[in-house]
């Protein structure tokens, strides 16, 4: 049996309110990132309190994250496109180390 071959990557996750999605996708998309994932509606607790999203309204008051991979060498310009964002509004930005297997589609 062959072993899998993992490369390392960055894997950016961002929470922030969906009216502020577009801004990041195009951020996104600018700087030649090849993909994102968007999980439409989450909740939870953090600095402001209890937060929680209303599934039956498409509201841009919900809350939705956003995960994206990518090389190191694309972080430090992704992060300084969030921050004009995260300068003005309510969100998070975790950043992880992560293994991928396929490093062709990154």
């Amino acid at each position: 049996m062959s072993k899998l071959t993992l490369y390392s990557m960055k894997e950016v996750k961002v929470i922030i309110k969906r009216e502020h999605l577009g801004y990041i996708t195009d951020l996104l998309d600018s700087l030649g990132t090849t993909g994102y994932t968007i999980v439409q509606i989450i909740s939870g607790r953090g600095h402001h309190g209890i937060h929680v999203s209303n599934p039956m309204t498409n509201s841009m008051e919900n809350l939705v994250m956003l995960l994206s991979v990518m090389p190191e060498e694309k972080l430090e310009a992704v992060l300084e496109g969030l921050n004009p964002i995260l300068d003005e509004y309510t969100g998070i930005v975790y950043v992880f180390d992560v293994a991928v297997s396929n490093k062709g589609y990154f």
